[in-house]
């Protein structure tokens, strides 16, 4: 069983390197480390969205730390239960986590966070929100009745996915 257990991680890491996915798990590990060892871990340059300007200002962000992660399948299993459970083990940390797979901002027809993410921030009243998506967002973009604002690979997409990114970032 060692020798098979063996022969598999050994493929893995090979896949790894020839698909290029080795230098995202080199850098989430990396990442992690250095969340664990930060003394200010939240403090953080948070995002200031207003008129389609982006800035920064610093802001502390006091404990109670009360966090709610939401995204795609990545934070339904995987990567989300890992990082609530790293983020359960620092002092005064809450965390609410909500992932629903094969969504996105590109589809409010199938799954609408616009409005799912003022219900979750009622009900949870969050100070810190982390957000993952994109890996299913590839895709046309519909308007919440399922009309077709334009196709993936379109001109225009990219102005659509910033309007729907940069709405969300307003909610939050």
């Amino acid at each position: 069983m060692r020798e098979i257990g063996g022969a598999y991680s050994g493929l893995a890491e090979k896949l790894k390197n020839v698909s290029g996915i080795a230098y995202f798990f080199n850098e989430e590990e990396l990442f992690w480390k250095k969340l664990k060892l930060s003394p200010m871990i939240f403090d953080i340059l948070m995002p200031v969205i207003g008129n389609n300007l982006y800035s920064s200002k610093k802001e502390r962000i006091s404990p109670p730390y009360n966090i709610l992660i939401v995204g795609d399948s990545f934070i339904a299993e995987s990567f989300g239960p890992l990082l609530e459970k790293t983020l359960l083990g620092y002092k005064d940390v809450t965390v609410t986590r909500v992932g629903i797979y094969s969504t996105g901002l590109s589809r409010p027809d199938y799954f609408d966070w616009q409005n799912e993410i003022r219900s979750l921030i009622e009900k949870a009243k969050p100070n810190i929100v982390i957000v993952m998506f994109g890996a299913n967002d590839a895709q046309d973009i519909k308007d919440i009745n399922g009309k077709t604002l334009t196709h993936y690979g379109d001109e225009d997409w990219n102005s659509f996915y910033a309007k729907n990114t940069a709405s969300f970032l307003n909610i939050l």
